[in-house]
């Protein structure tokens, strides 16, 4: 293990709830300067003190703070598993049914449009540029169009306590964009792998390899917040509640790596849908749940 990961780590807490308070001083959301810190602690500003402003190496193994983000990348994982499950609470029935139609309108008009006007954009200028714009390029780029941040929105309501019409119509936008992009990303993703290395037109490993992960992975996830709920029946303490949720997201990441391996198919399952499936599963099967959706941010704040 790296010598200095442990300090490294410390300096990030250190940095990051500082920045807090000199956002409070000019009025901005804790979470912008979450976002400046770890742009400064990064590999490629004060992380390039540390390789004697070699640019050229910047961003390879050369740069140990480049090294310590690869070795704690696990631990951004699970970070997005935690905001993948609390997302999943949005898709309670009856917040779904007080929202109405609007959800499913902005969700289309706001990821899957925005997806198809990259796409449609970059095959006009991959047809005018064919040697300059590959085909496989615009359609990861189209893949990453429908991605948000759910992150920060998430960060800003729950620190500000925003609760109203716009708070309760963005947060099922958010968790079903997230899963929408998801879902497109699986599919033109693959897709643009299997044109990148040209084997031809392959309709397991263009539409039904991609379904299948996006179904295993939402089962998966169904299955954990199955057990999750009948589990809360007997474990009631924030202790144990957010020790099942812990479960819940390792598990989903280590059905990701599990799935990843040649004996089980090379699936590229999505923890992010796994962990969402499961918090959507249990915050409809379990009336209390909120308990422990409310313990969950205690324990993965970063105030």
């Amino acid at each position: 293990m790296e010598p200095y990961i442990f300090l490294y780590v410390a300096a990030l807490v250190l940095v990051g709830l500082l920045s807090t308070r000199l956002m409070k001083v000019i009025k901005m959301p804790n979470v912008t300067g979450y976002i400046v810190a770890g742009i400064l602690m990064g590999p490629f500003v004060f992380g390039l003190f540390f390789n004697g402003f070699d640019f050229l190496n910047a961003g390879t193994s050369a740069n140990p703070v480049f090294r310590y983000v690869e070795r704690l990348s696990w631990v951004n994982n699970a970070a997005l598993g935690f905001i993948a499950f609390s997302i999943g609470s949005s898709f309670k029935r009856s917040t779904l049914k007080a929202v109405g139609k609007k959800v499913l309108v902005i969700t289309a008009l706001e990821s899957l449009f925005a997806s198809l006007a990259v796409v449609a954009i970059l095959i006009v200028a991959y047809l005018l540029f064919p040697n300059n714009i590959p085909l496989p390029l615009v359609l990861s780029l189209g893949a990453i169009a429908a991605a948000t941040a759910p992150a920060a929105t998430i960060m800003v309501i729950k620190q500000y306590r925003a609760h109203g019409p716009v708070s309760q119509t963005l947060l099922p936008v958010v968790a079903l964009d997230d899963a929408a992009a998801l879902i497109l990303f699986a599919v033109l993703f693959q897709i643009a792998k299997t044109v990148a290395v040209g084997s031809g037109f392959d309709p397991y490993a263009m539409f039904l390899k991609p379904l299948l992960e996006i179904l295993i992975s939402l089962g998966i996830g169904a299955v954990l917040g199955l057990i999750l709920s009948f589990a809360c029946r007997f474990f009631l303490s924030r202790a144990n509640r957010t020790g099942w949720v812990l479960f819940i997201v390792f598990a989903s990441l280590g059905f990701y790596y599990l799935f990843k391996q040649e004996f089980m198919g090379e699936f590229e399952l999505s923890s992010l849908l796994t962990c969402m499936a499961a918090g959507a599963i249990y915050v409809n099967l379990r009336s209390d749940s909120i308990k422990t959706f409310e313990f969950l941010d205690r324990f993965t704040t970063p105030i």
